[in-house]
């Protein structure tokens, strides 16, 4: 009887501590990354240096709107919302 009252101990156990294990791993791991020395505010991207698409939308049906026509920004710098979150 004591190995069938020790089982749900035991795993009672380690769920409680289980979650206490991820956050101390995930701590550490935001730790090093904060102690690295690495440039946080660079952020890395395969556009950097390279022109912007070429970019030809028509106007929306119904809206008093003209279309998008990368050619109106040549030599400006410009951003583009395309996430329409603005």
């Amino acid at each position: 009887m004591s190995t069938e009252t020790e089982t749900p101990a035991r795993s009672r156990r380690l769920i409680v501590l289980l979650p206490l294990l991820i956050f101390l791993a995930l701590a550490g791991l935001f730790l090093t990354q904060l102690l690295s020395g690495r440039d946080t505010s660079e952020v890395p991207s395969a556009l950097i240096g390279l022109p912007a698409p070429q970019t030809n939308l028509p106007a929306l049906e119904g809206m008093d709107l003209p279309g998008l026509d990368s050619r109106q920004f040549a030599g400006k710098v410009t951003l583009v919302n395309v996430f329409a979150s603005g």
